[in-house]
C-alpha cells in the first residue's frame, strides 16, 4: 500500500511539474548582456554573455547551435563559457568536437570573403528546463573598423529577465546615443553624448512575438543605437564616400567595356545602359553589414572577378559611368524608419547608388578619374540643390533604381521612407549636391482604376475592352519602357481579375514617373465553366487588392499592426453584356464595410442590372502603411467574403421557357 501510494505521489509531481514547465514561453532569457568597448588604441571589444532556459525544444534553433559570426583577418574568437545547466543541477561542458568553425552560407564559394567563418558551438544536454549558459568575445584588431557603432534590439520573441548593456570608450571619443524604449522603465540612462561611455539596465522585458509583416524592429521594439561618428552624418557620410571613391579606380580595359556598353546611348541613357549590363553580367554577394570587409577591392579587380559586395558593385559602376564621360556622384540611400542622427551607421544603409549630377556641375575635360569635380559654372544656381520636381534617378548595380521621391522603383515594389546622402552641401570645399532629399509621403495612396467591358456569347466565351489607370509610389513605371513590358503588366492586371483573359491590342495613353494608363483588347482563352444549363463566370481569388500590396490573409489574429507597402485604392468596374434572353442565375453578395475607429480602412461591392447588361462595381482601399491589430479581423473577414467563390463567382443561363 505505501509503495503505491508513493507511486502515485511521484506520478503527482511529475504531473505538476511537466505542467509549470508547459506553461510557461517556449525559453525564457534569465540573463542577456552586451558590452563593446574602444580601447584607446582603437581595439574594438565585443563581450556577450547569455543565459537561456529552455522549456521546449521549439526554441531549440540559435540557443541550441549558436553561431558565432567572425572575420579570420581581423579578429579573434574566444569561447568563454558554453555549457548546458540541467534541471537537477548538473552541467554538460561543451565537447570539443562540437565547437566548429564553418563558413556562412551567404559567402560560401566567394575565394574575396573566406576570411568570414562562423563558430558553430553544438550544445549538449538539452532537455525542458535546462539553462544554455554562453559566453565569448570577439576582439577586432585597430584600425580593422573606422568607428565603434551598434543598432541593439532590447527586447526578444522570448520574455528576458534581465538586459544589461554597457558602451565603454575613452574619456576623449564622443559617444552618440539613441534609446527608444516603448513602455520600458530604465534604470539609469545615458545623455545624447556620453563621454566615457554608458549602461543601461532592464528587467522583465515582455515578449514580442514575430508576425508576418510586422513593422521593422527599429520601429516596434525597444532599442538603443550608438556611435563614436559623433552627433550628424558627417564624418560618418564622409568615411562611406570616400571608401566608393578610393575603389572607384579605372584602368585601360575598364575605359574599353565602358565606351563599349555605352555605344549608340545619349545622356543619361549611358547610365542605364551601364546599369542594365552591369546587373547582367556581376554577381552581387549580398550579406549582413556587420561582416562585410571594411576596404572594398578596387573597381577594374572587381571587374575581371565578375562578383562583389553590393558597395563594391557601386564602385564599379561609379568608375564606368566617369570612363563614359558622366557627372556622377556616389550616393547613399538610408532608410529613415530607423534613421537617428545622434548615431550613424551602416547598418542603416538600404543601398549604395550612383547619381547623376546635375548638367550645371559637369565636370571639365580630363577630369573622368577625380573624385573631387570643379564646378563648370561659377553662377550661385550651380551650387543650389534642384528642386523636388527634377529628374533624380539613383541607380545602384543590383537591377535597381532609386527616385528620392518612391524609394525603391523596380524589383519587388515597396514604399520606403528614404533619406539620400550627400545632402545639401556645407563649407566651400563641400562635393556638388545630389537631388534634394524628399521623404515619401505615406498619405498619398496609390491609385489604381480597371474597366473591363465584356460581350458575352451564347458559346460561353466573351470578348471585349479594357481601360487601366494606375498612378502612385508604388506603381513602378520605370521597368515599363518595352511594349512586351507594357502588354506585361496589362495582362497581370488584367489576369488578377479575369484569368482566363487574354489580352491583345494594348496601346499606352499616359506613361510618365509613377503614371500608367492604357487600353486594351480582351478575349476568353476557353469558354466559361459549365454546371448543367448555367455558365460560370468566375473572377480571380486576389482581385480585391493589388498585387503590389501584399497581405497575411493566411493569419487572422494579430497582436502588433500590418506593415503594409504603402496605402492604394483598387476600383473595378465590371460590366457584362449578356446574350438575348440571358439572366442572372444568381447574385452576388453586396458588401459595405469600413474600419470607422479601428484604421483607415473600406471594402465595397456592388451589382447592377440595366436590361441585358449587368455591373459589378468593387473598391478596396486601405488608407495607411500601418494598419492597427483591432482593424485587421474585420478587414480580412470583408476581403475573404470577396475572394470565397461565392463571393466572385456570376451564375449566368438562358431564361427558362415561359
Amino acid at each position: 500500500m505505501r509503495t503505491s501510494r508513493r507511486l502515485t505521489l511521484a506520478l503527482a509531481n511529475l504531473v505538476l511539474t511537466l505542467a509549470a514547465v508547459a506553461a510557461e514561453p517556449d525559453a525564457v532569457l534569465e540573463r542577456w548582456e552586451q558590452e563593446w568597448t574602444l580601447q584607446p588604441d582603437g581595439t574594438q571589444v565585443y563581450h556577450e554573455l547569455r543565459h537561456v532556459r529552455i522549456n521546449d525544444e521549439r526554441a531549440h534553433g540559435e540557443f541550441a547551435d549558436p553561431r558565432i559570426t567572425y572575420n579570420a583577418d581581423t579578429d579573434t574568437v574566444e569561447v568563454l563559457v558554453a555549457r548546458t545547466r540541467r534541471p537537477d543541477g548538473t552541467c554538460v561542458a561543451l565537447p570539443d568536437y562540437a565547437d566548429l568553425e564553418v563558413g556562412p552560407d551567404a559567402t560560401a564559394g566567394w575565394p574575396a570573403f573566406a576570411g568570414l567563418r562562423q563558430r558553430l558551438l553544438v550544445m549538449s544536454g538539452l532537455e525542458p528546463g535546462c539553462l544554455v549558459e554562453l559566453e565569448y568575445r570577439v576582439t577586432t584588431r585597430a584600425g580593422a573598423r573606422p568607428f565603434l557603432a551598434a543598432d541593439v534590439r532590447l527586447d526578444h520573441r522570448y520574455p528576458v529577465r534581465a538586459r544589461v548593456l554597457r558602451v565603454k570608450t575613452p574619456p576623449d571619443v564622443p559617444l552618440s546615443t539613441f534609446v527608444r524604449r516603448p513602455g520600458v522603465p530604465a534604470e539609469h540612462e545615458s545623455d545624447p553624448l556620453s563621454p566615457g561611455g554608458g549602461e543601461w539596465t532592464y528587467r522583465d522585458l515582455p515578449a514580442a512575438p514575430e508576425e508576418p509583416q510586422s513593422p521593422p524592429w527599429q520601429v516596434r521594439c525597444p532599442r538603443i543605437a550608438f556611435s563614436t561618428a559623433g552627433f550628424g552624418t558627417r564624418a560618418w557620410e564622409q568615411q562611406r564616400l570616400a571608401r566608393l571613391e578610393a575603389a572607384a579606380q579605372l584602368d585601360g580595359e575598364l575605359r574599353r567595356v565602358a565606351h563599349e556598353w555605352t555605344a549608340g546611348r545619349d545622356g543619361a541613357e549611358r547610365l542605364r545602359a551601364l546599369q542594365e549590363k552591369l546587373a547582367a553580367t556581376l554577381a552581387v554577394v549580398d550579406f549582413d553589414a556587420h561582416w562585410r570587409p571594411e576596404t572594398l577591392r578596387p573597381a577594374p579587380e572587381v571587374l575581371r572577378s565578375s562578383y562583389s559586395t553590393p558597395d563594391e558593385a557601386t564602385a564599379l559602376l561609379l568608375a564606368l559611368a566617369r570612363a563614359a564621360g558622366l557627372p556622377v556622384r556616389p550616393a547613399l540611400i538610408v532608410s529613415a524608419d530607423p534613421w537617428s542622427d545622434y548615431a550613424p551607421q551602416d547598418a542603416w544603409v538600404l543601398c549604395t547608388a550612383v547619381g547623376l549630377v546635375p548638367d550645371t556641375m559637369a565636370p571639365s575635360p580630363g577630369e573622368e578619374s577625380s573624385g573631387h569635380r570643379r564646378v563648370a559654372s561659377a553662377s550661385p544656381a550651380a551650387h543650389a540643390a534642384p528642386s523636388a520636381e527634377q529628374p533624380s534617378w539613383h541607380f545602384d548595380a543590383r537591377s535597381e533604381l532609386w527616385d528620392v521621391r518612391y524609394g525603391r522603383l523596380t524589383g519587388q515594389p515597396r514604399l520606403m521612407r528614404t533619406h539620400v546622402l550627400p545632402r545639401a552641401p556645407t563649407g566651400r570645399d563641400a562635393p556638388e549636391p545630389l537631388p534634394v532629399d524628399v521623404p515619401v509621403d505615406y498619405t498619398a495612396a496609390t491609385q489604381r482604376g480597371l474597366k473591363l467591358d465584356l460581350a458575352l456569347r451564347e458559346d460561353g466565351t466573351f470578348s471585349g475592352d479594357v481601360a487601366l489607370s494606375a498612378r502612385g509610389a508604388l506603381i513602378a513605371t520605370e521597368p515599363l519602357r518595352t511594349a512586351d513590358a507594357q502588354r506585361g503588366k496589362v495582362s497581370e492586371w488584367v489576369g488578377r481579375v479575369l484569368p482566363d483573359a487574354q489580352v491583345d491590342g494594348v496601346s499606352v495613353t499616359r506613361l510618365t514617373d509613377g503614371v500608367f494608363e492604357a487600353t486594351a483588347k480582351i478575349r476568353s482563352s476557353k469558354p466559361l465553366r459549365k454546371l448543367g444549363d448555367t455558365w460560370c463566370l468566375t473572377l480571380g481569388p486576389d482581385g480585391p487588392t493589388p498585387a503590389e500590396v501584399p497581405l497575411p490573409l493566411a493569419y487572422g489574429r494579430r497582436l502588433g499592426p500590418v506593415w503594409l507597402a504603402g496605402p492604394f485604392v483598387e476600383q473595378l468596374t465590371l460590366t457584362v453584356e449578356l446574350p438575348t434572353g440571358w439572366e442572372p442565375a444568381g447574385t452576388l453578395p453586396e458588401l459595405r464595410a469600413g474600419g470607422g475607429d479601428a484604421g483607415p480602412w473600406s471594402v465595397e461591392q456592388r451589382a447592377t442590372r440595366d436590361g441585358p447588361k449587368w455591373t459589378l462595381t468593387r473598391r478596396t482601399s486601405i488608407g495607411t502603411h500601418q494598419l492597427p491589430a483591432g482593424a485587421w479581423g474585420p478587414l480580412r473577414a470583408s476581403l475573404n467574403t470577396l475572394r470565397s467563390e461565392a463571393g466572385r463567382t456570376l451564375l449566368v443561363r438562358p431564361a427558362p421557357a415561359p
